[in-house]
């Protein structure tokens, strides 16, 4: 780093835990579902996931989408969502620890 200019720097560790970088790969997902896993923020996408599952139901009327580790109550979530889509959620508030890869 110093070769480029950089005369401090600190090492940080990885964000993502060493068990998901080793583990074995799990069974193969249902081709008919679709996962959101995370805070439910507009930071985080959620206008464009609320606007193109309606979108990929048209084409696909048996997906699903499961919104896992939403951090906020399902209602609020569902709300983003029209109506003839409901029956196609899944929501799960709160996700923990490797609950999310069963």
């Amino acid at each position: 780093l110093k070769a480029q200019g950089v005369s401090r720097a600190r090492p940080f560790a990885n964000g993502v835990d060493e068990w998901f970088l080793t583990a074995e790969p799990g069974p193969t997902a249902d081709p008919g579902s679709l996962l959101f896993l995370g805070s439910w923020l507009p930071r985080k996408g959620i206008r464009e996931v609320a606007a193109a599952f309606p979108l990929l139901l048209r084409d696909e009327p048996d997906l699903r989408l499961t919104l896992a580790g939403t951090g906020c109550p399902e209602a609020q979530v569902r709300a983003a969502f029209p109506a003839w889509t409901q029956d196609r959620l899944i929501v799960t508030p709160a996700v923990r620890g490797d609950a999310a890869l069963r």
